[in-house]
């Protein structure tokens, strides 16, 4: 029987790795559809930034409640690993255990209480979900997030289960470090569950444990918590000061592919991790000012559909044609429509609010860029000022004779005044003089 057991654990295992493994490998090739993009340097700070906003949750903490909860989870699966391997090596290798580095002690009872704390999060966070049900939530995959937390508390009571029926088995070494699994033991004898009785409800709870563990590793490169996986690497890769916050690449007119982005695939290799990334919080859509002003643009959903239109986009390309993919569904005017992209106006604060650093604004300006610069489109706010500057110099319709006037009073000085500067927002001389 133990051999079976053995054969079967290791089976089930080894199938979730494989599966896992496979979905892995295409993630990966997707993003390497994207150009290459730099974002090796500054190695320390870097780090120091997964420290900060990984370890510490300094962005989750903006929202005390939300943080509480995450810290709550994943701290719990960091120091729970240590009883999925105990479980699996177990259930291998009979006899397995991790006595020699505080399996019976310390660890048992980190276990006990992380146990209890990650439920407590899987509450709160339903809680949120279902009865607060914040605004930032709406349009996100709520089917997804229910499925999530349904698993990770099935994880917590398969673990805490297991626990109880090996102390109500009797002679557990662990016990008197798990008050939490000595307390649902004593429960389990009013079921008559205790010493050799106790064994097969042990082995239920065994195997809701590592089978919801592996339902888990199989469903969640396919799902929106794939963030659990690339977030880390997705805050490693940010964009450092001082380029920071809206800060855009410049364009090599002469050399340039194209001119912004037009598919989704013309993105760096960064920008779709950030696509991998998102978590649909909402907490960008409720800093962006033209969110809260009623404009069409939501940056969560630039985000959300980005991410749909590329997983559709490679899927529908042949193999062959993987780096120029049929477009069955358009990135710009079809997955993400042109008032969303003009409606941004570039302040930054999705991305300074975004727990996960994702860079919502540089992928805006290049689908702006492509409009511009490849389509000649623009709204009809900005051809008025567009052809004053075409027929008169500035932005404003003004005379030529009159284009400084606006400047009167404001101490802005011209480039005569101060002919070293390194920007010019608009030459006021007339064109001959120039």
């Amino acid at each position: 029987m133990t051999l079976i057991k053995s054969i079967a654990v290791l089976a089930v295992l080894l199938a979730a790795i494989v599966y896992f493994s496979i979905r892995a490998r295409q993630l990966y090739r997707i993003l390497r559809l994207g150009p290459r993009e730099n974002r090796f340097d500054h190695i320390p700070e870097r780090i120091s930034g997964v420290l900060s906003y990984v370890g510490l949750h300094t962005r989750m903490f903006r929202n005390v409640y939300s943080g509480t909860l995450h810290l709550f989870i994943f701290y719990g699966f960091v120091v729970l690993l240590t009883a999925i391997i105990q479980a699996f090596g177990e259930g291998i290798f009979p006899g397995f255990s991790l006595a020699l580095i505080g399996g019976t002690t310390w660890i048992a009872f980190l276990q006990d209480l992380f146990g209890v704390l990650v439920l407590v999060g899987v509450l709160m966070a339903l809680v949120n979900r279902l009865i607060i049900r914040p605004r930032q939530f709406h349009e996100s995959n709520e089917i997804d997030a229910l499925i999530i937390l349904g698993l990770i508390a099935t994880i917590m009571i398969g673990m805490l289960g297991q626990n109880a029926a090996r102390v109500a088995q009797g002679g557990d070494p662990s016990a008197a470090w798990r008050p939490v699994s000595s307390l649902i033991a004593h429960a389990f004898e009013s079921f008559g569950w205790q010493g050799t009785a106790a064994i097969p409800a042990h082995e239920v709870f065994y195997w809701m444990h590592i089978l919801a563990v592996l339902a888990f590793l199989v469903y969640i490169p396919s799902s929106k918590h794939l963030h659990i996986i690339v977030a880390i690497p997705n805050v490693f890769f940010r964009k450092l000061p001082p380029k920071v916050g809206a800060a855009l690449a410049p364009i090599d007119l002469e050399h340039a592919e194209h001119y912004g982005v037009s598919a989704v695939t013309q993105w760096s290799w960064k920008n779709l991790l950030d696509l991998y990334s998102c978590t649909e919080c909402g907490r960008c859509q409720e800093q962006c000012p033209a969110f809260l002003t009623g404009k069409p643009l939501n940056p969560k959903m630039i985000i959300v559909d980005a991410r749909e239109n590329l997983f559709k986009t490679v899927r529908d390309a042949p193999p062959e044609q993987r780096r120029a993919p049929q477009q069955s569904q358009k990135l710009i005017g079809e997955a993400i429509k042109e008032d969303e992209i003009w409606s941004c106006v570039a302040c930054g604060a999705c991305q300074q609010e975004c727990p996960v650093l994702i860079e919502h604004v540089p992928k805006i300006i290049d689908m702006r860029r492509s409009l511009v610069l490849e389509e000649s489109k623009f709204p009809k706010e900005a051809q008025g000022a567009l052809r004053s500057i075409e027929t008169q110099g500035n932005p404003y319709g003004l005379p030529r004779a009159q284009r400084i006037d606006w400047a009167q009073g404001l101490g802005v000085k011209t480039i005569e005044e101060k002919p070293d500067a390194e920007y010019l927002y608009f030459d006021p001389r007339p064109v001959r003089d120039l």
